[in-house]
């Protein structure tokens, strides 16, 4: 038998290794290896250890916010939508013959999800309120958002609220539409202060998320996030670089907190 000298096999000895011939030695499928300070060993790839996720956001309503909508051929003022001076905290009509829906504009950032929408009313009425989300190509008609117009049920004097998480074309296309939301209120006296109003909206919320941007290439750091805030903490990963746009500052995760490795000038 015929056996090698120590040592006598070097690097310049060596023009390659297939693949096939080096040991699993422990590692698991998508591991390659990686150096720990002392010795090579089977590690989690950061391309694949990690994920940038999404950003969650909130864009709300506000009672203020709101206007009326003219029924054909009746006189309408402006004191239709009311919100009392000593009570501004909800917003409703003042007589359901001369209107009786209102609108305002929904602003989502553009390619957003829509993920819940939360409606706070107030309805001690026997009949309901109805409300709808809409989009609107700028020379086309309403589109509805939601899978059926929501309405209230049963009359409770005291503030509510509802959560709705199914919409239609969830994702928000600010090229081609626009977004408004109508409430229909339904009721026949006439409202001239806040304690006999039967119904009400004290404000409406909606939920959505905007996809992280990853930016991939050469060097220590295989992926970056692109954001105005921090990725979720359950989608970090030691090394993974945020790109702050609001800052211009580019952060580091070390595991445990952001270190700044750039400044904006």
């Amino acid at each position: 038998t015929i056996k090698i000298s120590d040592g006598a096999v070097t690097d310049a000895k060596i023009v390659s290794v297939s693949p096939s011939k080096i040991s699993q030695d422990g590692a698991t499928l998508n591991q390659v290896l990686k150096w720990d300070g002392s010795a090579w060993s089977p590690a989690d790839d950061a391309d694949t250890g990690g994920s940038a996720g999404s950003l969650d956001g909130f864009v709300s309503i506000d009672p203020s916010d709101f206007q009326s909508l003219k029924k054909n051929s009746n006189d309408l003022d402006r004191n239709q939508v009311i919100l009392f001076q000593n009570d501004n905290t909800f917003v409703t009509i003042g007589d359901a013959s001369k209107a009786d829906k209102i609108i305002a504009p929904v602003h989502l950032p553009h390619n957003a999800i829509v993920e819940e929408v939360t409606i706070y009313f107030w309805d001690n009425n026997g009949n309901d309120i109805s409300i709808d989300f809409f989009r609107k190509g700028f020379a086309s008609a309403n589109e509805s958002l939601f899978p059926a117009t929501w309405t209230s049920t049963g009359a409770t004097a005291s503030v509510r609220n509802e959560t709705l998480t199914t919409i239609n074309n969830s994702t928000i296309d600010n090229e081609n539409y626009t977004y408004r939301i109508v409430v229909d209120f339904n009721f026949g006296t006439t409202v001239d202060t806040p304690g006999n109003a039967p119904q009400r909206i004290y404000g409406i919320k909606f939920k959505y998320t905007e996809p992280g941007n990853i930016v991939t290439g050469p060097g220590s750091y295989q992926s970056s996030f692109v954001g105005d805030s921090a990725p979720n903490l359950s989608d970090r990963y030691t090394g993974m670089v945020w790109i702050d746009t609001v800052t211009g500052n580019i952060r580091v995760w070390t595991g445990s907190a952001w270190n700044i490795v750039a400044t904006k000038e």
